[in-house]
């Protein structure tokens, strides 16, 4: 298909007989059965023929989209993903999707593949995928850079980045938790890249979370009244320190954290009241 050039002396001398406008665009969309070349002919005829490379489908203008790729050179939908990147991964409609993937994030390839398998499934997203897929890498980046993106790839990672420690100063699991604990952001962000250089992605179906089994007892109160409570749980040294390493962060964020982490499993309110006492 020819390339058609607007605003040319066939174009100036034609819209004297079909001006700019609704009739034109739309005569652009079907080619008539007739397309001819002599102007004269077609002038009389505009409702039965077409102007070859005026009214014709080669003619279109075209769409906002690729008007857009041409000044930005990018889609509508890499943009949106540069440029709202916290909306894409909080808590609206995108965000709630991916984090259902989110245990498989471990890097940034996995990153991108659970992109891919949240929003392609998804029916009021399938259109920005069918946009984005296929783009370079820098245009997922800052979602990927997103603090969500980033807490994901630490608590998924967090094993790893132990053990790497555990090795580089040959010391035991608890000192090395110690360690990493009291390192600032900056030097922790560094030793979870360290980490997931060359990690290959782990492809994880989406699975419904799994609530927590809490064990209840019956008590019967000073006035008699009986009554059930979840049964106390003495809490060890690691797992204080590990709700207190992430008492700036949601509390239902750290419960969910801290049951896939220890087998005991506590309330919501155990785990706020314990963070409380020990500001």
């Amino acid at each position: 298909m020819a390339k058609v050039q607007h605003n040319t002396e066939l174009d100036k001398e034609a819209k004297k007989y079909l001006p700019e406008g609704m009739a034109l665009s739309v005569d652009r969309l079907f080619d008539a059965e007739k397309i001819t070349d002599d102007i004269n002919e077609w002038k009389t005829k505009t409702n039965r023929m077409d102007l070859r490379h005026f009214d014709t489908k080669d003619a279109q203008e075209p769409k906002v989209k690729d008007i857009v790729k041409r000044l930005t050179g990018r889609t509508s939908g890499e943009q949106v993903l540069e440029s709202e990147p916290d909306r894409l991964v909080g808590e609206g409609v995108a965000g709630r999707v991916l984090s259902q993937y989110k245990k498989s994030i471990v890097n940034f390839e996995s990153f991108k593949k659970a992109v891919e398998l949240a929003w392609k499934r998804d029916a009021s997203l399938k259109n920005l995928w069918g946009e984005v897929k296929g783009s370079k890498d820098e245009v997922f980046m800052e979602m990927f850079k997103s603090k969500v993106v980033q807490d994901w790839l630490k608590d998924n990672n967090y094993g790893g980045i132990i053990k790497s420690l555990m090795k580089k100063f040959n010391i035991e699991q608890k000192r090395a938790e110690r360690l990493y604990a009291r390192l600032p952001p900056k030097k922790q962000q560094s030793l979870l890249n360290r980490v997931i250089e060359g990690k290959k992605p782990k492809v994880v179906k989406a699975v419904a979370v799994k609530k927590p089994k809490v064990v209840r007892i019956t008590q019967v109160s000073k006035a008699g009244t009986q009554y059930t409570r979840v049964k106390p749980q003495r809490w060890t040294t690691n797992e204080l320190r590990f709700i207190l390493s992430r008492r700036n962060r949601p509390v239902e964020r750290v419960l969910e954290e801290y049951n896939s982490f220890f087998p005991e499993n506590r309330t919501i309110s155990s785990l706020r009241n314990k963070i409380y006492r020990a500001r």
